[in-house]
């Protein structure tokens, strides 16, 4: 992989039906995708509108290939859990009937985490969380995870010096992603319900 040949840029209004689509093929078992595309979508274009978030995109030309979040995005989804509640329970309703309950399960599995999260106070401060981070599919397993991580830290200064460290929260049944935080300095400090939690400190 030629890396001479790629750059990060902010992501745009006009990126999401790319960002989309890496997020639907990269990541399937996340529950954004499992409800439909209709809500990532909606996800998107109020994370790119929010002006406190950072939205960081890996280019090969001018063909977006990975993609970044980092913020705070509990009020996003708050909102669009209420604006979307019958789409999703419709969406539950249908692979229901479909007999697809492997799916189901999903919704069941986060809901139960929503839950127990709320009587669990993490013990960190004045942190950012590292949303997402995807790489489409034909470009996985070529460090791309880690160049496009690291050259945000480096390119977007001015947002992390405003916090002591950055969390990120993965899949106890992704330990392939639980490594990659960890080659990338993160730490595990907690667990909850199948999900684990880990800690990047900022030495200043």
């Amino acid at each position: 992989m030629n890396f001479r040949e790629l750059f990060v840029n902010d992501l745009l209004l006009d990126h999401i039906d790319e960002i989309s689509n890496i997020w639907i093929e990269s990541i399937p078992y996340n529950i954004k995708p499992i409800i439909g595309k209709k809500i990532i979508q909606n996800y998107l274009e109020k994370f790119l509108k929010s002006g406190k978030n950072l939205g960081i995109g890996l280019f090969e030309s001018n063909k977006l290939i990975g993609f970044i979040f980092f913020g705070k995005d509990t009020e996003i989804i708050t909102q669009i859990f209420k604006k979307n509640f019958v789409y999703i329970f419709y969406s539950f309703f249908l692979y229901f009937i479909k007999l697809k309950f492997k799916k189901v399960l999903n919704y069941f599995d986060v809901l139960i985490y929503l839950i127990l999260s709320n009587f669990k106070k993490r013990k960190y401060k004045n942190s950012t969380e590292l949303l997402i981070v995807a790489i489409k599919k034909s470009y996985q397993n070529k460090g791309l995870g880690s160049y496009l991580l690291k050259e945000s830290f480096e390119k977007n200064k001015n947002y992390f010096k405003k916090f002591d460290n950055l969390t990120v929260i993965t899949l106890r049944s992704t330990p392939e992603n639980i490594k990659f935080y960890e080659k990338n300095n993160f730490k595990v400090f907690d667990e909850i319900y199948g999900r684990v939690f880990l800690i990047l400190n900022f030495s200043r």
